[in-house]
Formats: structure tokens, C-alpha cells, sequence
């Protein structure tokens, strides 16, 4: 080992040339702008109850670097205005941990030998593409509860059984899902109330995946959920709106949470049901006369709140239609009626909002349809008292009248209106009208007829 410019430390100055063993005792390494650090060969620097000051270069060859004693954990630092790229760190105090105050990158080995822990406290670890982990456990770990996250890129090709670095994520699929991003952060999700340990798997390829997770935890973790009933929750918003996942396996002596048929990667978490608003049992969608009939079932819902009907028609942009409001029963089932889906395609999911803002993101359902049952008039309420209101699908914007006949054929209402292209609502007072069977149709449109009863 060698030094380029100069070295220094905190409390003492010391100068060496080509040890294979240096050890630091009391105060730090400073490695001051402009000067370098430099590793010949594989020699081990011990710091012994002091930190690493990088602003200049430290270059680490195939060393490493193992941090010794029991000093308080922010004594034993990693900091500096320069990135630190290791190549071995270690951990083996008697007592407490390490501290970062900046990001660092290990391309080979982070072994925790003894000691706390490797307190993240915001910053970013490295592993790249051949950096990896041992000897975690619920006693010594790498955690941060106030944010950060270890990062480990690798190749995922059908993948089996396969936990990248060791980070604690094993995924299998038959899918080639690319050059594929692992970040493990330990901040804990809202408003699910989960463990201390989620996963953002970022691939390159992230469709029809069918995969196999195998969701890894610490003991240590458990942030008051129950091992037994942990259960696997997804976002694809990172965190903000979550869907529960379930589980095929869960095993707490080996601390494990299976889950299968994932067809897309995002973000990871586990928690116990119960905790949010609702559970979703069950969401379906079916076609019925031109219209969406949505059913679904709920349990735990404790909180006064609403759910969310949202529609789209390419899966990816949803937009709210309409609010149906919770009965806060503990087992819940709904109904709701889309009177104007889209042509084609068309795609529902539910949210769940209570009055504390908790949130529940259900299923994503589909139906199709067709055109010829959306060029129809649909009619609602019926029968009706005052107020009729319509539903109905133009193919381009358009003027034309709108015909009302009694029973006998007799016109009632004959109105010039103006169809814009798409979803078109109209309400006509009928209050006036007497009661019985009435026939509407638009002239020079192609649109079925629609019957409403009068009371």
C-alpha cells in the first residue's frame, strides 16, 4: 500500500509504504482533495474505532477495508465530498456499527462479521454488477429506517431461484427480464403499516413475466406485523397506492414470504391484512346492454369512506368516473353501473379511500364492447318521476333532434341538440308528462330507440 500526495488522519499523520497490514487506531482517515489513497495488491487497512474521510481518491485494487472495535456508530463513519469505491468492507466491531454520511459502492464482498449494524441514514450502497453480501442477520444487517437503499444491478434471464447479490430477493420466471435494477430500502410503507424492508425490482423487460418471489425479512423487522400473517403487497406507483398480493408460502424460520403468478415486477413490501381500510376479496365485470356491471367484494372495512370507480382504456391511464360511498360493514358486497363505457377495450379498477386518507387499490378487471351495443340509448332512472337522464356514444360531433312519442305515437318533444364525438349526457325534465310507456330516438343518427315508463 501506498500513499500519492498526502495522507492524513485525524489526530495522527502517518505515512507507509507497501504494508500489507496497516492499522488505524483513535481518530480517522482523511484523505484530503487532491491526495489519494492507493492499494497495491490485496493488503487489509483496519480502522480501529475511527471513520474514513474521503474528498480526494481512494483506490482500492482488490483490498479490504474492516472496521474494528466499539466505538459509537457515528464515530465509525464513511463520509467525505467523493463517492468511496471499495472493493472488501467489513464490519467487525465488538459493539455498534458504521455510519455513512455519503454514498459508497462494494464490488466485491460487504461481509458483516460482528458488531450493529450498517445504518444507511439516507445514502446509497453500490453493489453493481459483482458486489454482494454476507453474514446479515437480525442482529448485525444493513438498515435505515430514515431512507436509502442498498442497489444491485444484474442479468435476468429465466432466472431460478436466483437472489442477486444476496440482497435477500430470490426471483424465478422462464421470462428474459433484462439487465434488471434491485434496490432494497427499509423505510417503512404507509399507509400499510408493513415491516421495515421493501424491494423497487426494476427490469428491463417487466411483461407477462409468470413469476416466483421469494420476499426475504429480518426478524428485527417485523415493525409489530405478525410473522404468521404477513402477506405479500405490490405498487406500481412506488408506494403510494397499493394492491395486495397474497401469498402461496410463508415461513418464519427461515423468514420467507412466497408468492407466485407475479406477471409484473415493482414495488415490494409485506404486511398484515387488516391494516388498511379494506381487503379485497373479489372485483368482476360483465356487459349488459350497452352499460358495465361491476360486482365486488370487501372485508375489514371499519372506517367510514368511498370507493373510487376508475376506467381506462390502455390499462396504464385511469380516470375517475365515479364514487360509490362505503356502508363501513366488516363484509361488503357492491354493485355499480358504467351507462357509457368505450368502444373496445375497456378496463376498471377500484379505490378504496377512508376518511383518513388510507388507501386501497383493488384488481384491474376488463370487458369489451362492441359497437353496436354502444349505439344504443341507455335510460336511467326507469321508471322515472321527474328527471330522465341518457346515456349515449356519438362516432362524430353532430346536430340533430331528439324525438319523445307516447304510447300512441303521439310526438311530445321534438329538440335540436348538439352530440359531441364520445361519452354524451343529457337530462330532460318529465315531471310534466303523463303517466305511461314513452319511446326516445334521435333523428339521422345511427342509435337504437329506448323505452322509459313515466310514473
Amino acid at each position: 500500500m501506498s500513499t500519492s500526495n498526502r495522507v492524513y488522519f485525524i489526530n495522527t499523520l502517518i505515512s507507509f509504504l507497501l504494508c500489507p497490514y496497516v492499522l488505524f487506531s483513535q481518530g480517522g482517515i482523511f484523505i484530503t482533495p487532491g491526495s489519494s489513497l492507493v492499494n497495491n495488491g490485496s493488503p487489509q487497512v483496519v480502522i480501529n474505532n475511527a471513520g474514513l474521510r474521503n474528498d480526494g481518491a481512494f483506490v482500492k485494487a482488490s483490498g479490504t477495508v474492516v472496521y474494528t472495535g466499539n466505538s459509537s456508530t457515528p464515530n465509525s463513519n464513511i463520509s467525505g465530498t467523493v463517492i468511496t469505491d471499495f472493493y472488501n468492507l467489513t464490519l467487525n466491531k465488538t459493539g455498534n456499527g458504521i455510519q455513512l454520511s455519503n454514498h459508497i459502492s462494494v464490488s466485491n464482498v460487504l461481509s458483516l462479521v460482528s458488531g450493529d449494524s450498517v445504518f444507511l441514514n439516507q445514502q446509497v450502497i453500490s453493489l453493481g454488477n459483482s458486489g454482494s453480501i454476507t453474514g446479515e442477520n437480525a442482529l448485525r444487517r444493513i438498515t435505515g429506517l430514515s431512507g436509502g437503499y442498498i442497489e444491485k444491478i444484474q442479468m435476468l434471464n429465466a432466472p431460478s431461484a436466483v437472489n442477486p447479490g444476496n440482497i435477500g430477493v430470490e426471483i424465478t420466471t422462464a421470462a428474459n427480464m433484462g439487465s434488471t435494477i434491485i434496490r432494497r430500502g427499509h423505510v417503512q410503507q404507509m399507509p400499510l403499516f408493513s415491516i421495515h424492508r421493501y424491494f423497487d425490482i426494476i427490469p428491463a423487460f417487466n411483461l407477462a413475466l409468470n413469476a416466483t418471489l421469494k420476499f426475504y425479512y429480518s426478524d428485527a423487522e417485523l415493525a409489530g406485523n405478525t410473522e404468521a400473517g404477513l402477506q405479500l403487497y405490490s405498487s406500481s406507483t412506488a408506494g403510494l397506492f397499493w394492491t395486495l398480493r397474497g401469498s402461496e408460502q410463508r415461513n418464519s424460520s427461515s423468514n420467507f414470504v412466497l408468492k407466485e403468478n407475479l406477471n409484473q415486477m415493482n414495488r415490494f413490501t409485506l404486511s398484515t391484512p387488516g391494516v388498511l381500510g379494506v381487503n379485497w376479496i373479489s372485483i368482476d365485470a360483465y356487459t349488459s346492454n350497452a352499460a358495465t356491471k361491476l360486482y365486488w367484494k370487501t372485508t375489514n372495512e371499519q372506517k367510514k369512506g368511498n370507493y373510487e370507480i376508475e376506467r381506462s382504456g390502455d390499462a396504464v391511464h385511469f380516470v375517475l368516473i365515479d364514487i360509490v360511498a362505503g356502508i363501513v360493514n366488516y363484509n361488503s358486497t357492491y354493485q355499480y353501473t358504467d351507462r357509457m363505457p368505450l368502444v373496445g377495450k375497456n378496463y376498471y379498477r377500484i379505490r378504496w379511500v377512508d376518511d383518513e386518507q388510507y388507501t386501497s387499490l383493488s384488481p384491474i378487471v376488463n370487458v369489451q364492447q362492441d359497437q353496436e351495443s354502444i349505439n344504443q340509448i341507455t335510460v336511467y332512472p326507469n321508471p322515472v318521476a321527474d328527471e330522465l337522464r341518457l346515456s349515449l356514444m356519438a362516432a362524430k360531433e353532430e346536430e340533430t333532434f331528439i324525438e319523445m312519442e307516447d304510447v300512441y305515437g303521439r310526438s311530445v318533444l321534438k329538440q335540436k341538440i348538439k352530440l359531441t364525438k364520445g361519452s354524451n349526457r343529457l337530462q330532460l325534465p318529465v315531471s310534466h308528462l303523463k303517466n305511461g310507456i314513452y319511446t326516445i330516438r334521435f333523428t339521422g343518427a345511427p342509435l337504437k330507440t329506448a323505452r322509459f315508463v313515466k310514473l
